[in-house]
């Protein structure tokens, strides 16, 4: 309590646990009651865009903060945005964990806002996705390749002139090429446990697996 002179307990804010690089898990229990917890990260998340602020103005060396944001559709807030946008120059790495693009949208009102938020990550990794827009928006970032396609034709045939019978083929091989998805966007809602697809900032494309830790 801050006004209480003798309650011995220390105050943190973020500044505080940023500048002793301390290691901070909130949990905030929105499955019990989603509009407290959501609004408590809120004011987390703009509490942490407000210290990014002050480090990108008026500090010159700075340690990078990791943010990693469970289920961000709770709690994503225009201070958010800012801080995805912004907050590199500060030293801010951001992570935000999802489950489908409805999710956004459904918090920030409409789909253009969804998108304008999500357009401010540079990487993608994806998991199994079942739902069909986030499945787009996932195979939109891994892009279309070029595809060539062998076609070969065969053809045969006879005639008959003054009793002799002439006999004719040919064989034929034409190159195609056509644009395709790089990944088919469909079997993302295939991927295997722990498996993933990822496009890095950069165009770089991983397909791969979490190890998984047996203990």
């Amino acid at each position: 309590d801050p006004d209480d002179l003798d309650d011995p307990r220390e105050i943190w804010d973020c500044e505080r646990m940023i500048r002793q690089k301390a290691f901070v898990y909130i949990g905030l229990s929105t499955l019990s009651n989603n509009t407290v917890g959501a609004a408590i990260g809120s004011m987390l998340l703009s509490d942490i865009t407000a210290v990014a602020g002050a480090r990108y103005n008026y500090e010159g060396n700075r340690d990078s903060v990791a943010v990693l944001v469970d289920e961000a559709y709770e709690v994503i807030n225009e201070p958010t945005l800012q801080l995805l946008n912004k907050g590199r120059g500060a030293g801010f790495d951001v992570t935000l964990f999802a489950q489908t693009v409805p999710d956004f949208a459904a918090r920030l009102g409409n789909e253009n806002s969804a998108y304008q938020f999500l357009g401010n990550l540079n990487n993608v990794i994806s998991m199994r996705v079942i739902d069909e827009k986030s499945q787009k928006y996932v195979g939109a970032r891994l892009g279309m390749v070029p595809v060539q396609r062998i076609e070969m034709s065969r053809n045969t045939g006879t005639s008959t002139e003054e009793n002799v019978i002439h006999f004719r083929g040919g064989v034929s091989y034409s190159l195609k090429e056509k644009e395709a998805e790089r990944f088919p966007v469909t079997e993302l809602q295939s991927l295997p446990n722990l498996h993933f697809i990822a496009n890095i900032a950069g165009g770089t494309l991983i397909k791969g697996r979490l190890p998984a830790v047996v203990g």
